[in-house]
């Protein structure tokens, strides 16, 4: 009988490559063998492959050496050196305070900004940190009757931006009413002039007609005057 000891000393070949890996919302990321690995191999066969350091956050934003250990069957390992590139893509959050509504002043025709608190906003957060302060595009003197939108920006460590709008809605006060007598004896297309109000952008009216000397009509529904100018 012939016995024979069979024995692996030929160590594996570690085949790398340089990559990069993304923080996750967290500011956290693992890299994996599969990550930086491209074709190592063995004369048998590999047991294991395995990286270190393989946790990574956002202070290690950059390139950074990790090591690719590669252990065949027998227990022999090589190893190799490869550069991941940490990368922080994850935007910043941010939501906007509440929206404001303000009745517009008798007499004016907007509202000074400064005369509105505007808030904070309700959060800001990002993976890797904000980076203070949170802007907004206050920059008018006055908002008008209507919808005015404020546009918040909040800006993380890395320069990645994100923005939330606040809407800033003047309110009109509509006006009292006032009567207007005026004669017109034509009797399909009578018309109606009134003067000018403050601030007005628009009128609405509502008619009676005299049938008999000293009868009236009820008034009817108020509509929207039809113009142009101040007639109806």
């Amino acid at each position: 009988y012939v016995f024979a000891n069979i024995t692996d000393n030929v160590k594996p070949k570690a085949l790398i490559q340089n990559t990069f890996a993304y923080l996750d919302e967290t500011g956290k990321v693992e890299i994996t063998p599969n990550m930086i690995n491209i074709g190592s191999s063995d004369n048998c066969s590999i047991g294991s492959m395995s990286v270190s350091p393989k946790y990574f956050t956002c202070k290690n934003k950059g390139p950074n050496k990790v090591i690719l250990t590669v252990i065949d069957a027998n227990g022999n390992s090589s190893t190799a050196s490869a550069t991941v590139n940490i990368i922080d893509l994850e935007p910043p959050k941010i939501v906007c305070p509440p929206d404001i509504s303000v009745n517009l002043p008798l007499g004016q025709c907007s509202v000074y900004t400064s005369s509105i608190n505007l808030g904070s906003p309700i959060s800001v957060s990002d993976n890797c940190g904000v980076k203070y302060p949170v802007t907004n595009d206050k920059s008018k003197t006055t908002y008008p009757v209507g919808e005015n939108k404020v546009t918040w920006t909040v800006t993380d460590s890395t320069g990645t931006k994100s923005t939330c709008t606040q809407k800033i809605i003047v309110m009109p006060v509509c006006g009292i009413p006032t009567k207007v007598t005026y004669s017109d004896t034509t009797s399909n297309s009578a018309k109606i002039k009134w003067q000018a109000v403050n601030c007005a952008n628009g009128y609405e009216l509502t008619i009676r007609q005299e049938l008999l000397p000293g009868v009236w009509s009820p008034f009817g529904t108020w509509s929207r005057a039809s113009g142009p100018g101040l007639v109806h």
